[in-house]
């Protein structure tokens, strides 16, 4: 088979049964950075019927998942933005297998999407890949109060550095919204994250105690109830303990 008619194949997608796109598949022969992009393109742009798409997406993986070529990892992080449920399911299986720390930034970046899907998909992918740089990444986004990703990169962090997440976390607690503060309080108790430095946990929790929203107060006051001695726990909640509030 020709450059021409493979392309002409693909394009066409006219493969009736999995068997069929299997065979072409094992027609293809050697594939180069270049082929894999040209294919990415047309997979991009859903030609034809739904169907036609769905096992030209799945002829993709097959034969994408053979050139590990890093260069790739930028124009899949790329297409994920425009790419529909079923390709970006499988370019966030591709990405990892072409990783380039260089051009993680580009990857993080996704989790400023106002699709929630995309940040989830993103947030699975970087634990896997990321390393200090990510964590970095991460570190100065969530303290933009306007950030929609911060569930999901406080999620990252506490996966792949739980030891240093502390920092990070009380950035949260000082700017995110009342769940992310919850969330936040909740990553504090867990030994994985206070076993290094305790007594910062706990001091995160407790600037907490002043916020203005009940239920941060409520996770703040059970958190420190984890966290702390008999005595500084009643030193810290004492006052709450007596509150007209029911919910404290």
């Amino acid at each position: 088979m020709t450059s021409r008619e493979f392309f002409a194949q693909y394009r066409a997608a006219a493969w009736p049964t999995t068997d069929d796109v299997d065979q072409f598949v094992a027609s293809a022969g050697e594939l180069t950075t270049d082929d894999i992009l040209k294919l990415l393109d047309l997979t991009t742009t859903r030609l034809g019927l739904p169907e036609q798409h769905r096992q030209r997406c799945f002829a993709f993986y097959r034969l994408a998942e053979r050139v590990s070529d890093k260069s790739l990892f930028s124009p899949y992080v790329k297409a994920l933005r425009a790419a529909d449920p079923t390709l970006r399911a499988l370019l966030i299986r591709l990405i990892p297998k072409v990783n380039s720390a260089l051009d993680h930034p580009a990857l993080v970046a996704l989790l400023q999407s106002s699709d929630a899907q995309v940040r989830k998909e993103v947030a699975q992918i970087l634990p896997t890949i990321g390393g200090r740089k990510v964590f970095e990444l991460l570190g100065e986004m969530v303290g933009e109060p306007s950030f929609p990703g911060r569930l999901e990169a406080m999620e990252v962090v506490v996966a792949i550095v739980p030891h240093h997440a502390v920092p990070l976390l009380q950035t949260v607690l000082a700017v995110g919204n009342e769940v992310e503060k919850v969330r936040a309080i909740a990553y504090l108790t867990e030994p994985r994250c206070t076993a290094r430095d305790p007594g910062a946990a706990l001091a995160a929790i407790a600037g907490a105690l002043g916020d203005g929203q009940e239920s941060v107060v409520v996770s703040a006051i059970a958190g420190i109830s984890a966290l702390a001695s008999e005595d500084d726990y009643l030193t810290q909640v004492g006052p709450y303990l007596e509150s007209a509030n029911l919910a404290l």
